[in-house]
């Protein structure tokens, strides 16, 4: 991940901002995106160097498949949301800041 762009940051952050999820799930921060855009996804994960999911086909409804990346690495979420921190909307900001708020809680005593 050291050798993205800020440019690259900056298209990653607003995938995130209009298709991520950024959460604390099971005391877990986790950020997932998930889309039927496989390109896209390809793409991202290649970026991130994680694994990417699927295609995830539902069983009702006439739906794309999709595919997903959820991620739940700390390290590896806090370098991305210190690099996409600036370039987010004030709800994944807030977001973000409830995880910071977290790491410090549970790794910094």
């Amino acid at each position: 991940m050291n050798d993205i762009t800020e440019q690259n940051w900056a298209w990653i952050a607003g995938l995130i901002e209009g298709e991520g999820c950024i959460s604390i799930t099971n005391s877990y921060p986790v950020l997932q995106i998930q889309m039927t855009d496989k390109d896209v996804m390809e793409k991202l994960a290649s970026f991130l160097d994680v694994n990417l999911r699927g295609p995830i086909v539902r069983k009702k409804g006439n739906s794309k498949p999709t595919y997903q990346i959820a991620l739940r690495k700390t390290e590896k979420l806090q370098i991305i949301s210190n690099k996409i921190y600036e370039h987010m909307g004030q709800r994944r900001k807030k977001s973000i800041e409830v995880w910071r708020e977290y790491w410090n809680k549970k790794y910094c005593v």
